[in-house]
């Protein structure tokens, strides 16, 4: 049971609720009965499942008859919350979309550990004749990861650009950049945009 804990640990929440909904697609009242054990209340219908912290559902998952095979083949496929979902080609670009879950731990009132999850997502874009991969929105760790992936897939080592005013009007001078704000005076209701 502690292996299944751990590997679980490490998948995004839809990768577990997606592996009880299907385990339970003939008896969705028995997948209820243990949302309800688990939860305190009976729910209408399992959207209720998507709300569910990781420890509730991990405890769904230890009260069911699930194979270790289905919980590797579920850990394989959502480990880490970071899943390729999409490829856009467009003008000679790739964009690959991920995302993956942000673990926030604490203590919750019964001085137990958990933790909630945000999901978060970010891009890669990918361009062979221009020569470049532009990874956003991404933390260091994730950034590392995918430069390593796509350094072995191209065969090059990727380097770190980081874009200040500075390098920025080198790049594209001022007359190229535009930026807007709006301003509200404290005693006018009125916002104005200044460009």
């Amino acid at each position: 049971m502690k292996n299944i804990k751990n590997k679980l640990e490490l998948v995004r929440r839809e990768g577990i609720c997606k592996l009880l909904i299907k385990t339970y697609e003939e008896d969705e009242e028995e997948l209820k009965n243990k949302i309800e054990q688990v939860s305190g209340s009976y729910p209408r219908d399992l959207k209720v499942l998507y709300k569910l912290n990781k420890g509730q559902l991990i405890s769904i998952v230890k009260k069911s008859n699930i194979s270790q095979e289905k919980i590797d083949e579920t850990f394989d496929q959502y480990r880490y919350g970071l899943k390729p979902e999409e490829e856009i080609k467009e003008n000679e670009i790739i964009e690959y979309s991920f995302t993956y879950l942000k673990r926030y731990p604490y203590i919750d009132e019964e001085e137990c550990p958990n933790a909630i999850y945000e999901l978060e997502e970010c891009f890669v874009w990918v361009s062979t004749t221009n020569n470049f991969i532009a990874i956003k929105n991404s933390p260091n760790k994730i950034v590392q990861i995918l430069q390593q992936i796509f350094g072995e897939i191209y065969e090059t080592e990727l380097n770190n650009i980081k874009l200040n005013n500075k390098l920025v009007e080198e790049i594209f001078g001022n007359d190229r950049r535009k930026a807007t704000a709006i301003n509200i005076a404290p005693d006018n209701k009125k916002a104005e945009k200044n460009e």
